[in-house]
């Protein structure tokens, strides 16, 4: 078999994600580089898929009542 070539996407990936409640999609658009859609759902663009990983793990792992 010969050797694969790596599959590489072109251009920005886009990101939308909805939640049950609104409160994620307001806290989150805050963010300078995060558009909300409607009351439910927001919108990031991402350059790469490190990036768009990068901020897919942030959204997963963010907890608005964490206390330092």
């Amino acid at each position: 078999m010969d050797e694969l070539e790596p599959f590489r996407l072109t251009g920005d990936i886009e990101i939308e994600i909805s939640f049950k409640n609104y409160r994620q999609a307001e806290i989150l658009s805050y963010l300078s580089s995060v558009e909300r859609i409607d009351s439910h759902s927001i919108r990031y663009i991402a350059k790469d898929m490190v990036e768009a990983s990068m901020f897919a793990q942030f959204v997963n792992n963010y907890q608005p009542g964490l206390s330092p």
